[in-house]
């Protein structure tokens, strides 16, 4: 299975960024946390299909954050970034030629095409 972050938490860390920036602060001297947030979207099948994206928030460390098990428990729900039905679809490319791995590409390009 694979974990990944949709552009719309990426979008929203790079705002959370430029704005403590523009305050004169350095993100890099605080800790980043995630809340998830839950959205729901209609499929023309009249079914639902549920994800979330991240919204970012930052604070300054403080002496609590000493360890990475107290500063990585903002993340215990990180399974909510595993997306099982796309995941299933991907093809392992190790050890392919560039050739085949083009024509893989080739035959599934329609996949590619959003579909909303």
């Amino acid at each position: 299975m694979v974990s990944y972050i949709k552009t719309r938490s990426l979008d929203d860390f790079n705002r959370l960024i430029v704005q403590l920036q523009s305050k004169g602060v350095n993100p890099a001297i605080g800790v980043f946390c995630p809340k998830y947030i839950k959205h729901s979207k209609g499929l023309s099948d009249g079914s639902t299909a549920n994800y979330y994206s991240l919204e970012w928030h930052w604070r300054e460390r403080t002496e609590d954050d000493d360890s990475i098990e107290k500063l990585s428990d903002c993340l215990k729900f990180s399974d909510r970034l595993i997306d099982i039905n796309s995941t299933s679809k991907m093809q392992c490319l190790d050890g392919l030629s560039a050739p085949e791995v083009q024509k893989i590409i080739s035959a599934s390009q329609h996949l590619l095409e959003p579909n909303f």
